[in-house]
């Protein structure tokens, strides 16, 4: 098969999302099969442990592919960590001819982003929630609140992250990294988050460039600015339809690969259905850190990570051994501008797969 035929699928698959818009993966066809790899310098990050958030973006590539495949008459046949956890190579696919048939999330992989911006009080459209509810996978699941007092609780855990975004050193300057500050920059580097996806207005736009600086963000500290921004936070994200937590039953590199695929498969019901959607992995990252490495942040840090932990595992009811891999928030608001992505030309190769 010519590697033309499979590039809809690579196209589908760099739609993904990832954390900070990183996009770590690249892609190679040998003309039977389309090796998936991991990126591992660009997803680089004190938030991703043990590389469990970027085997959930790799995959909701991998489930982007499968949404792709029918409609170009393909079918995918994916064989995860072929060659062990360790090697570059997360998911090997066989890639044949088969009869087109229609997929009905096709057409939401152009519309699906993330909508950071506070949701409106309006009624979903019918039907949305028994679609949101019928999305499980058989070693993943998603639970659900919808009563406010489990919003409200829900949205002081994930602030935290945002607070600790601006008061630690290491998540400051991943986050930097990653942020594009004119529509010049990010269109040459058609990666990480521009300015106008961040669901902020221009005020808060122009502190955020201030406290780019670290020494800034350090002073501005002293006065209160992380709480601000945790409290301010906090404020905006109670503005949602529902909040969902993704629950995986164990601890695998495979799992986490299967928690991004249902992620990836709620978010494109959601956007099918007209709904804003954001994932707030990073605060599940965060505990994660914290209860691995607790030595990466300082007294203070830890109690805020310790009571988010207690929030999200009294609201979905956590019981012992099960693994939360994200927070989700649904709603209703206008679509934002979307992040862009790497052409094709910088992430498909056709040669051997890596080993």
């Amino acid at each position: 098969m010519h590697a033309s035929a499979v590039r809809c699928l690579v196209e589908a698959a760099v739609a993904a999302p990832s954390g900070n818009n990183c996009q770590p993966w690249r892609f190679a066809w040998d003309g039977h099969g389309l090796s998936v790899l991991f990126d591992r310098p660009r997803a680089a990050s004190l938030l991703d442990v043990a590389h469990r958030g970027s085997w959930m973006a790799l995959g909701a590539a991998l489930e982007n592919m499968d949404v792709a495949a029918g409609p170009a008459g393909l079918s995918l046949a994916p064989e995860v960590f072929p060659h062990g956890h360790d090697a570059d190579v997360v998911a090997q696919v066989r890639v044949e001819r088969a009869v087109p048939t229609p997929h009905p999330l096709q057409a939401a992989l152009a519309r699906r982003c993330t909508n950071r911006a506070p949701y409106r009080d309006a009624p979903w459209p019918p039907g949305a929630r028994d679609d949101l509810l019928a999305v499980q996978a058989a070693g993943v699941t998603v639970r659900w609140t919808e009563d406010p007092d489990g919003i409200a609780r829900a949205a002081r855990a994930a602030a935290v992250n945002e607070q600790l975004l601006f008061a630690h050193h290491e998540l400051h300057a991943g986050l930097v990294r990653w942020l594009r500050w004119s529509q010049g920059e990010s269109a040459a580097r058609r990666d990480g988050l521009p300015l106008g996806t961040l669901g902020i207005g221009r005020l808060e736009q122009t502190m955020l460039r201030a406290v780019a600086r670290w020494p800034v963000a350090r002073a501005a500290n002293a006065v209160g600015f992380a709480r601000f921004v945790r409290f301010r936070s906090g404020t905006n994200l109670r503005r949602s339809g529902a909040f969902g937590l993704l629950v995986a039953r164990d601890d695998t590199p495979e799992r986490w690969v299967e928690a991004g695929r249902l992620m990836q498969r709620l978010w494109l019901v959601a956007a099918a259905r007209g709904l804003a959607f954001h994932p707030l992995t990073a605060i599940v990252l965060l505990v994660l850190r914290h209860r691995v490495c607790p030595g990466d942040f300082d007294a203070g840090q830890r109690r805020l990570l310790e009571a988010a932990q207690r929030e999200i595992e009294a609201v979905f009811l956590l019981q012992p051994g099960e693994v939360p891999a994200s927070l989700v928030r649904v709603g209703v608001a206008p679509p934002p501008p979307r992040a862009p992505r790497r052409p094709l030309g910088d992430v498909f190769a056709v040669a051997p797969p890596a080993r």
